[in-house]
């Protein structure tokens, strides 16, 4: 699973696309309006770590989870007077190894 984030200023718009195996490709586009609130998952850390399963979670909608439940929980609530504005995060040559969030005060939005 591969996961890459846009976020377009001018339209407030967030993309995320996350590539799956086979080259399956999902595309989850916010509204104007829409913001994200959490994100959720499963890890998986044996010889080497990577991403099992994500869910994000949005002041309108919940997408996903989107891949398998196994592995080590994780959860990350953004807080009230923040926002996300991007993702970052980095692979090997089959999984996400790490993710992360771009994070601004909401007074700068």
């Amino acid at each position: 699973m591969e996961l890459v984030a846009i976020y377009t200023p001018p339209n407030k718009y967030l993309m995320i696309y996350l590539i799956l195996e086979f080259c399956v490709v999902l595309q989850i586009m916010f509204g104007p309006s829409e913001y994200v609130k959490e994100i959720s998952g499963h890890g998986h850390k044996a010889n080497t770590s990577y991403l099992c399963q994500l869910k994000i979670v949005t002041n309108y909608a919940e997408y996903g989870p989107f891949g398998d439940w196994t592995g080590i929980p994780f959860r990350f609530t953004v807080p009230e007077n923040e926002t996300v504005v991007g993702f970052f995060g980095s692979y090997d040559t089959s999984f996400v190894t790490k993710i992360g969030a771009y994070i601004i005060s909401k007074i700068f939005c």
